[in-house]
């Protein structure tokens, strides 16, 4: 990181709400590996308070991650997006990379179709269907 600082490097952060962050954390590393390492509490407490040193817990603490990264970029050179919008409106996100990045204009909300299974839009194939 010491060499690569410079005013054309761009970063991207998603957020989103830190606890629900967490646990689906948790959940995609339990259905990844396919065995629980005890419930989510019992993974994230400690002594009666939360242990930070969990990856599920320490990836969304984004004022942390946040305040380094002041140390080398400029706020300007950071666009924070919010990943619940980015859920429910992925085309006026997206805009808002794209203008970031001073991209054109590319995403359209006729390349997204919602996945009721799933829940959240996603990306549609060329036959209409989402990728999986």
């Amino acid at each position: 990181l010491y060499n690569i600082t410079s005013d054309k490097i761009k970063l991207i952060l998603i957020v989103r709400n830190p606890i629900t962050r967490a646990i689906s954390d948790y959940v995609h590393i339990t259905n990844k590996d396919g065995k629980a390492t005890g419930s989510f509490e019992e993974k994230v407490v400690l002594n009666g308070t939360v242990n930070s040193h969990t990856s599920e817990i320490n990836k969304s603490m984004y004022d942390v991650h946040y305040e380094r990264w002041l140390k080398w970029f400029k706020k300007e050179q950071i666009l924070i997006v919010n990943g619940e919008e980015l859920i429910t409106h992925p085309v006026t996100e997206l805009s808002k990379v794209e203008a970031f990045l001073n991209l054109s204009h590319y995403f359209t909300k006729e390349m997204f179709i919602f996945n009721k299974e799933k829940g959240f839009y996603c990306w549609k194939t060329l036959n209409g269907r989402t990728n999986r």
